[in-house]
């Protein structure tokens, strides 16, 4: 994983009340307990092992929903649009309301 999603995954443990030490992007002992502790309290196998499962329940826990996109890209120094989510994909596909059952 990523330095800068080992600082997220310190950061939103921090936010949750779970580790009180400045996210920088290392993992210690210390991190591993943590992160043990927060998986056994959610439910989840308390392995340590820091994933990007872990990582979205703790964007989720945090309030901040699993996304994997942390920051909108930026194009000759503009941030650039990101597009919505297309509501009508599953009726063009055959599922959803249309009818036609599954994929066309």
């Amino acid at each position: 994983m990523p330095r800068k999603n080992l600082a997220e995954v310190e950061t939103l443990l921090n936010r949750l009340g779970y580790l009180a030490s400045a996210p920088d992007g290392a993992i210690t002992p210390e991190t591993r307990a943590v992160v043990r502790r927060f998986q056994a309290d959610i439910g989840a196998p308390a392995n340590g092992f820091i994933s990007p499962t872990l990582l979205a329940a703790l964007r989720i826990n945090s309030g901040l929903g699993p996304s994997i996109v942390v920051a909108a890209p930026v194009i000759d120094g503009a941030v650039a649009p990101v597009a919505e989510p297309d509501e009508n994909a599953d009726d063009r596909r055959g599922g959803g309301t249309g009818g036609g059952g599954g994929w066309n």
